[in-house]
């Protein structure tokens, strides 16, 4: 009488074959590397403005313009100079390399930096750019015209129409903003560049030069 096979028959024999396979497979646990961990060209991380525009940061370490534009594609970095990694501490969790985390700008340019510590440059330069620093220049022009006081990063000199001209050194990248007063009140500007600016007393004249005036010039 031979053996009739069915639905029962198979269950009982994937059943077998299950117990087998348990006693035998080897019970460790899978294991994956931090570099496993990868971030999404879909997961924002934070968004960020430099010299050259606004830029999105994803996890995947893509960046991205406003209008959706690829600036910089997830793994185009190269080493940040004078940046390194603190050492890890032992028996807790280390991040990922792959999984972008934020944005340092800074004036030499801007980096991106991952779970696991590291930092490094994008390789688009509008992305990779210096981030925005504004430079204040100041001082106090006493009677002459000459140097009263101030940041020292700049100098006055009597035009030959005898109004003042006061030159930054060095020159703003973008032409500043200048406000003035001083005992005469305040004063007119007239040639306002990146390097410097003439001054005008309020009637369009040359300054009286027995007072003193201030100003302030502000830009990056």
């Amino acid at each position: 009488m031979g053996m009739r096979s069915g639905p029962g028959a198979l269950l009982l024999l994937a059943f077998a074959l299950g117990t087998v396979l348990a006693w035998h497979l080897p019970s460790r646990p899978l294991e994956a590397s931090p570099a496993d961990v990868r971030g999404s060209d879909n997961v924002l991380v934070t968004g960020y403005r430099n010299r050259a525009g606004t830029f999105l940061l994803w996890s995947s370490g893509r960046i991205t313009r406003p209008n959706g534009s690829v600036a910089n594609a997830a793994g185009r970095y190269h080493p940040a100079v004078g940046f390194s990694r603190p050492s890890r501490v032992a028996g807790q969790v280390v991040g990922s390399g792959n999984l972008a985390c934020g944005v340092v700008p800074d004036t030499t340019g801007t980096l991106v930096v991952f779970s696991d510590g590291s930092a490094l440059r994008p390789d688009d330069p509008g992305a990779g750019s210096p981030c925005l620093q504004t430079r204040v220049v100041w001082g106090v022009v006493d009677p002459g015209p000459t140097y009263g006081q101030g940041s020292g990063d700049w100098a006055v000199r009597l035009n030959p129409n005898q109004t003042y001209h006061i030159s930054f050194d060095p020159p703003f990248e973008q032409t500043p903003a200048v406000v003035t007063g001083g005992s005469g009140g305040d004063y007119k500007l007239s040639n306002l560049s990146r390097s410097g600016v003439d001054l005008f007393d309020r009637e369009g004249h040359a300054p009286d030069p027995t007072k003193a005036l201030t100003f302030v010039a502000a830009g990056g």
